[in-house]
C-alpha cells in the first residue's frame, strides 16, 4: 500500500509540476534573455511558443519521476540522501539553464554593430532551446546522483 501511496504522490507532482512548467515558460524564458541593445528575440511562428511550453513544462515534470526512480533503484531510505539526491540534480538543471544563458549572450555579444548602418538583429525564441539544456541538466544531474548514491 506504501508503494502505491508513493506512485501516486510522485505522478500527481509530475504533473502539477509539469503544469507549473508550462505557465511559467513565458517568465522564465524572459528572465533568461540577455538584455541586449541590438538584439530582440521574437516568436517566428506562434505554434513553436506553446511546443516550446509544452516541452518545457514536460521536462520539468519528469524530476520527481526522476527522483523517485533513482531511489528505488538505490534502495534509498535516508531522507538526508533523498535531499542530497534533489539537491544534487536541480543544481545540475540550473547549471544547465545558466549555461545556456550565456551561450545566447555571447552569441548575441559577437554581432558587429556599426554605427553609421544601426538595425535590430533579430533572433527567434524557438532556436533558444531552454527545455533541451533543461532535459540535459536533469539527465546529468539523475546520472551523477544515481552514481554517488550507488557507492554509498
Amino acid at each position: 500500500m506504501k508503494t502505491t501511496q508513493a506512485i501516486f504522490i510522485t505522478l500527481g507532482s509530475a504533473i502539477a509540476l509539469t503544469i507549473v512548467g508550462i505557465m511559467s515558460y513565458d517568465t522564465i524564458a524572459a528572465l533568461l534573455l540577455p538584455k541586449m541593445d541590438h538584439m530582440q528575440f521574437t516568436v517566428t511562428v506562434i505554434g513553436t511558443q506553446f511546443s516550446n511550453a509544452i516541452w518545457f513544462g514536460m521536462v520539468c515534470g519528469l524530476l520527481p519521476i526522476a527522483l523517485y526512480s533513482i531511489w528505488l533503484a538505490t534502495h534509498t531510505k535516508e531522507n538526508r540522501k533523498k535531499l542530497l539526491s534533489t539537491i544534487l540534480i536541480l543544481v545540475c538543471m540550473l547549471t544547465a539553464l545558466i549555461t545556456r544563458y550565456f551561450v545566447i549572450k555571447s552569441a548575441a555579444q559577437k554581432i558587429n554593430i556599426s554605427q553609421e548602418n544601426i538595425t535590430m538583429n533579430t533572433y527567434d525564441m524557438n532556436n533558444l532551446h531552454y527545455a533541451l539544456y533543461l532535459f540535459f541538466g536533469l539527465l546529468a544531474g539523475t546520472l551523477i546522483s544515481f552514481i554517488i548514491l550507488k557507492r554509498k
